[in-house]
């Protein structure tokens, strides 16, 4: 797959996406879509072997998501250790495994002193917390995390999500997790989209905008609700005074380096909750990083995207997940494909309509012909028969539409030139009148594009090479991964399809990031044992200047 992605035409990779979406589905065409990256300002770089601080990033990253899971609880681990690997296919044998091992939690009470626990009266979430730790410390041989204090309290509509804060004794650093949507409060603070003003490092100068509208290059700002979460999770833990009786002097974990980690909506609450401490006249400011996954597309501007750069942060971002790419822009553009994608299109709805069953009997063959021979060859002449009535297969390439710029590699800046220039064309072909004079222009400009907001970086990405099919053939598993870093921007483009979704479940990021770590020889085939850089602690700021990384050190 690699050799044959290398040796592709650029100009050839762009297709028409109706064309791939019809196209032979030996290899999913979101999945084709999503390894096509071919980088804003460089192609991605593989991460290398031979580059400490790239192996540690992903040592960080396989030991960090163990924590950003434990955090939802009871609910997740029931569904991560009810399904079949690869995928969220429910599993009756792995099913009936969690409910006899949750049967003897009466152990783990025993052993572990319950710690300042809120919000979790039958202690189902922290005994999911521990058993999720445990299971990590004896795959890994080490000791294991030990919970100090977690809240699962819930405080209403644009209240932090739980938190909990954990003492690393392995990397010896306090671990704050941050869970992701889970409620119905959770998904009112992913609506809640429109930018404001964020500067916590007082990057902005005198003239910088304190309101919308904000310059997409040189003012601060970020999504509004997850700002507004990350000061209610950061009063929280004041209110607690959990983190200064940890790190004072002469504290438990006094000199050590803070993580805050968390998945989805935890992601992104997390990385402004680390820009904050990081802005704070605290001692231990300097010491905070973030470790994230699948934060939100839409979460900071490009400035303070940067900046989580130079602090150290990592992103971990698995192949077209959608919320990775989801902000508004994004869907705005989305918009804009979708009318270009129509104006191309020469086929009827009856005629795309015929190409669709066309493609279901190729389906019905692949998936039952080696069961029910009989059905291959009437299977095959319908489908050969209804391509016909449609006219025959699309092409596999968009036409170059007017300028000579393929829409699909468009500058963001750029989005609406097709429309820009339909607009013009049909204008010179009707004739215009007193109230066409004094409407168009108003249409032509009342859709403006929203502020470009960006998820954190350094952002690590896995994309797959290889895959199974499962469910009679119908559903793909991804089983062999590789990462590679690139830059937020690179994730401007939105890939729909079912698998989109399934890419932000915790078990498939779990096994893509065990996947590649494999890959790299970081751990074993049997995913059970991290090599010795994972008892190393967390980089510091004066490491992290000094030793770059292979894509830092590409950009510069």
């Amino acid at each position: 797959w690699d050799k044959d992605r290398e040796n592709d035409d650029p100009e050839s990779l762009h297709p028409n996406i109706v064309a791939r979406r019809l196209a032979t589905p030996d290899f999913p065409p979101s999945a084709v879509r999503a390894s096509m990256i071919q980088g804003v300002n460089r192609a991605p770089v593989p991460l290398n072997v031979e580059n400490s601080l790239d192996m540690q990033r992903l040592q960080e990253v396989l030991h960090f998501v163990a924590y950003s899971t434990a955090i939802y609880g009871s609910g997740m681990e029931c569904f991560v250790s009810s399904v079949s690997r690869h995928t969220s296919i429910p599993s009756f044998g792995k099913s009936c495994h969690w409910f006899w091992s949750t049967c003897r939690t009466c152990a783990l009470r025993r052993k572990y002193k319950s710690p300042n626990i809120l919000g979790d009266c039958c202690s189902c979430h922290r005994d999911a917390f521990l058993r999720l730790l445990q299971e990590q410390a004896d795959r890994t041989g080490t000791e294991m995390a030990e919970l100090i204090w977690a809240t699962w309290l819930n405080r209403g509509a644009l209240s932090a999500p739980p938190i909990a804060v954990v003492l690393d004794h392995v990397r010896r650093c306090v671990v704050v997790c941050i869970r992701g949507t889970m409620d119905a409060k959770d998904l009112i603070a992913d609506l809640g989209a429109i930018p404001c003003h964020f500067d916590p490092l007082k990057m902005g100068g005198e003239d910088a905008n304190k309101e919308a509208p904000f310059d997409d290059e040189r003012d601060c700002f970020a999504h509004s609700t997850m700002v507004m979460l990350a000061e209610d999770a950061m009063a929280t833990m004041e209110e607690a005074g959990i983190l200064d009786e940890l790190l004072q002097p002469h504290g438990r974990a006094h000199g050590w380096d803070i993580v805050v980690t968390g998945h989805s909506l935890g992601a992104g609450v997390s990385t402004i909750l680390a820009l904050m401490l990081r802005g704070s006249d605290r001692e231990y400011a300097q010491r905070v990083r973030a470790i994230v996954f699948e934060p939100p597309g839409g979460l900071l501007s490009s400035k303070l995207s940067k900046k989580t750069g130079d602090f150290g942060f990592v992103a971990a971002v698995c192949s077209h997940d959608w919320i990775s790419r989801l902000s508004v822009r994004a869907v705005q553009e989305l918009r804009e494909q979708v009318l270009d994608e129509l104006h191309r299109c020469d086929r009827s709805k009856w005629q795309l309509s015929l190409l669709m069953l066309s493609r279901a009997c190729l389906k019905v063959e692949q998936t039952l012909g080696s069961i029910f021979c009989c059905l291959c060859l009437p299977m095959r002449w319908l489908s050969t028969l209804l391509l016909r009535m449609a006219g025959g297969p699309l092409p596999t390439s968009s036409p170059t539409p007017p300028g000579g710029e393929n829409s699909h590699r468009r500058s963001r800046q750029g989005a609406s030139i097709l429309r820009q220039m339909r607009y013009e064309a049909e204008r010179k072909n009707r004739p215009a009148t007193a109230a066409t004079e004094a409407v168009e222009p108003g249409l032509r400009e009342s859709l403006p594009f929203f502020n470009e907001l960006w998820p954190p970086r350094d952002v690590m990405y896995f994309r797959p090479t290889s895959l199974s099919w499962k469910c009679c053939s119908t559903w793909p598993a991804a089983h062999h991964w590789v990462a590679e870093w690139i830059e937020p921007q690179d994730l401007c483009e939105m890939i729909i399809s079912p698998k989109s979704v399934e890419l932000h479940f915790p078990n498939i990021l779990r096994d893509a990031y065990f996947s590649a770590a494999a890959h790299l020889g970081v751990v074993d085939a049997d995913w059970t044992t991290v090599g010795d850089a994972s008892s190393q602690g967390s980089t510091s700021d004066e490491e992290h200047g000094s030793t770059s990384s292979s894509f830092s050190r590409g950009l510069e």
